[in-house]
């Protein structure tokens, strides 16, 4: 077959490019294939640490529960890095196991298309950088991955024989701990290496690749270069149309009509066609301002803006138009004229229309949505905002006004027991019942979540009491039904008159914020005023008050210690003293609250855990410093500590973390905790406890004798003093009952095996008392007063913190 000039050609200038394309295809190929190993090897990587991990938790599982079905889940998971461990082990081998190492990988959860590129870069790679490391940090869990399947079987045979038991499942527990503590960083050794190893090849393919594609770019380049050159030939004799192409291409995406120098239309785009209800059909030919009416949008009146720009007037023009449509609604848009110059005389013109409806249907929204609730459609918070001030600015000409917050009471069980979508749907119902127990005059808000508020016009007072005691009456009356379950909702409502004096925005949101948050103190479901002269309101506010000087005393560090002296009296076993750092908040004007005044309203909005961590942290460096060990020197110290803190998950590790830094002997430290906040939450102060004296802490058990089931969980409570209530102490001279009880708590904490501390002991008398009941240990003002610390580090090493007299 005889091949033609042009066939010859085509061959002569495509066969360079096809080889170009194929060698950048046969590279791009390579290094996808080593991407695909090393990510085939990330992917293993996870797979060995998730089932490193799961054999971890069920085989705890296994040893807290004894259930079969999580010892099997334990095995299940521990065959995922055993049987990758086969597989290395078979590529290590000599001579070499392919097939065992298939295996091997295959159970390990790795993809069949994977294996055999993760077995050459394994045999050819592992010797190298961060291959090597990788490779390194996975043999060194063989003996720990061992020792976790020996430590399954033990606590399998443990179950099995009947031989388990809290103390072998505590050192079963801790020996999965101590494993797991050194598998971890191995395994994050082991990932961090894989992906070291990932970025290095990638790193170099893409170098490879640059590499490559330039050398091909120059060939394609050198290889172009006379096509070109005979493009160039042609570029003048294209001029013309060149410039016409690119002002229509510049306007794609628009309206564009092209016209000749007569205004007739010569082109349309599909979107003109749209916009101006002709096809392109019908239009050529036909003079633009026949087709196309604008008027302004002000007046109404038709414009010359069409006759201007066919006739070239003025350049390139610009004007926002209302287009007039046959047969549609009308359309603001922007007009935008050019003629089209060729050798300086005009040869048309280019019209661009952009349809302007969309964009301001799409601002509206987004106006309505920055002053709406989307769900309920009321307006929202700067909406209200907005009307409060304008109300605010002139009461005399817009009347006596109210405003009111609302508060779901039952919103969250909802949420919880249904879903979100219920929660939806209770709320466009209560808004709906809000709407109907209003007037359309008043201003009806949802500032998020279940609460509510309104701006409301009353004639007097007592009228807006009405009107937020007949919205707490409307959300009563809900009956709320979802799915067959059925919910009764209430509401708190909180008003503010706002003819209250010098009242702004934000302190009329914050005065009816109180009232809703009274009337939730007072029971829920009622209405309360805002009153400035209310007792409860002061207390309030003096509590949130509280709360600002402890969150300010923590930032600043003005939380202070007093020592107080713990005696050790002839029943007691010990020697030496005791000392009780008793907490004290330092004001701002350098006085100093007892606990009375800051730890309620700490435990009411959850402040205690920030503040028992300092007290952590501050007390281990007095303790640290404080010598011991010598005659005169205090034996021990005891530190308060709330029932929520125990609650915190990682507060044992701060006990430690501080204990390590410090360098603190922990026999030296007793930790105080009521019996009311151990006995309420029995098992996790049980764990804390019992976690805590593991490392050599003590622990006291304080108020002992004020709750009601001590008694009866003292004996499964693992600490060392009971800290008898001064209830007890201040009245046993004239109280033979207190007495009494004394003697009990006495008895019964030596049958125990635990020693006894009288508190609030205030006289010689009753410190007699104390040792004729056998009282090991007394404190009070008898004994000494509290004394301040110093929190200043001592002037040289190993000195004692001087106490000053109080």
């Amino acid at each position: 077959m005889r091949l033609t000039p042009v066939i010859r050609d085509l061959i002569k200038f495509t066969t360079p490019l096809i080889v170009i394309t194929m060698t950048m295809a046969a590279v791009s190929g390579f290094s996808l294939g080593i991407l695909s190993i090393a990510r085939a090897y990330t992917t293993g990587e996870g797979l060995w640490t998730k089932g490193q991990k799961d054999a971890v938790y069920f085989l705890e599982l296994y040893a807290d529960t004894g259930d079969p079905g999580h010892f099997r889940r334990f095995k299940h998971a521990l065959a995922i890095p055993l049987a990758d461990r086969t597989a290395r082990f078979a590529l290590e081998a000599d001579p070499i196991d392919i097939q065992t190492a298939r295996t091997g990988l295959l159970e390990g959860g790795n993809h069949p298309d994977d294996l055999q590129g993760m077995i050459l870069l394994f045999r050819y790679f592992r010797w190298y950088g961060h291959v090597a490391d990788a490779v390194g940090h996975w043999r060194a869990t063989d003996a720990l991955l061992d020792g976790l399947a020996i430590l399954g079987e033990q606590i399998r045979t443990s179950f099995e024989t009947g031989q388990a038991s809290p103390e072998r499942s505590a050192r079963h527990r801790e020996e999965l701990f101590r494993l797991n503590a050194r598998l971890t960083p191995l395994a994050t050794a082991f990932s961090g290496s894989l992906g070291m190893a990932g970025r290095a090849i990638a790193r170099v393919l893409i170098v490879v690749n640059i590499v490559v594609a330039l050398l091909l770019i120059v060939l394609a380049v050198l290889r172009i270069r006379r096509p070109l050159l005979q493009r160039q030939q042609f570029e003048d004799e294209l001029l013309t149309e060149k410039e016409a192409a690119q002002t229509t291409l510049a306007a794609l995406g628009e309206a564009v009509v092209r016209t000749d120098a007569a205004g007739r239309v010569e082109y349309m785009n599909a979107q003109a066609e749209r916009l101006l209800g002709w096809s392109s059909a019908h239009a050529v030919g036909v003079r633009l301002d026949t087709i196309m009416r604008l008027v302004d949008p002000k007046t109404g009146e038709e414009t010359d803006f069409v006759d201007r720009s066919l006739q070239g007037e003025g350049g390139l023009t610009t004007a926002l138009q209302k287009l007039v449509r046959p047969g549609g609604p009308p359309a603001i848009v922007s007009v935008v004229a050019a003629p089209i110059m060729v050798s300086d005389t005009r040869s048309g013109s280019v019209v661009v229309l952009h349809d302007r409806s969309s964009e301001d249907a799409y601002i509206s929204q987004l106006a309505w949505q920055a002053m709406h609730d989307e769900l309920t459609g009321l307006p929202n918070r700067r909406a209200l905002e907005e009307a409060l001030a304008l109300v605010l600015s002139d009461q005399k000409r817009h009347g006596h006004h109210a405003l009111i917050f609302l508060d779901l009471d039952q919103f969250k069980i909802v949420n919880d027991t249904c879903g979100h979508p219920a929660g939806d749907q209770l709320l466009r119902q209560v808004t709906m019942r809000l709407k109907d127990s209003l007037r359309s005059s008043d201003c009806l808000a949802r500032f998020g979540g279940d609460e509510f508020a309104a701006l409301i016009a009353v004639r007097t007072p007592e009228g807006a009491m009405e009107i937020g005691e007949r919205l707490r009456q409307a959300v009563e009356a809900l009956q709320f039904v979802w799915e067959g379950n059925s919910f009764r909702v209430s509401a708190s409502v909180g008003l503010v008159n706002l003819d209250i004096p010098g009242l702004g925005v934000d302190e009329a949101f914050k005065a009816a914020d109180i009232a809703c948050y009274m009337a939730k103190e007072h029971g829920r479901n009622c209405v309360e005023l805002y009153r400035p002269e209310s007792s409860q309101l002061q207390a309030h506010l003096s509590e949130m008050a509280s709360v600002q000087s402890i969150q300010r005393a923590l930032l600043e560090d003005r939380f202070r210690f007093h020592a107080q002296e713990i005696r050790c009296l002839p029943a007691g076993d010990g020697s030496g003293f005791g000392v009780e750092l008793l907490l004290r908040l330092e004001g701002e004007g350098g006085e100093m609250m007892l606990p009375g005044r800051f730890i309620p309203a700490a435990e009411r909005y959850g402040l205690m855990p920030l503040i028992d961590r300092w007290v952590v942290a501050h007390a281990f460096e007095i303790v640290a410093r404080w010598p011991g060990g010598s005659e005169g020197a205090a034996a021990f110290f005891t530190i308060n500590l709330s029932g929520a803190t125990f609650r915190e998950s990682d507060f044992i590790d701060h006990v430690l973390a501080e204990a390590a830094r410090t360098g603190l002997d922990p026999a030296r430290v007793y930790f105080e905790i009521t019996e009311t906040a151990a006995i309420n939450d029995f098992s996790v102060a049980h764990a804390v406890i019992q976690t805590l004296r593991r490392h050599g802490f003590r622990f006291l058990l304080d108020d002992f004798g004020a709750g009601m089931s001590s008694f009866g969980y003292l004996k499964m409570l693992p600490v060392d003093f009971l800290k008898i209530d001064g209830h007890f102490v201040r009245d046993m001279r004239n109280e033979p009952t207190d007495r009494a009880i004394i003697t009990a708590i006495v008895r019964m904490a030596a049958a125990l095996g635990k020693q006894t501390v009288a508190e609030q002991v205030e006289d010689m008398e009753t410190l007699a008392l104390l040792q004729e009941l056998g009282v090991g240990w007394a404190q009070g003002y008898a004994i000494g007063r509290p004394r301040p610390v110093p929190m200043l580090p001592p002037e040289r090493p190993g000195a004692e913190p001087q106490i000053r007299a109080a």
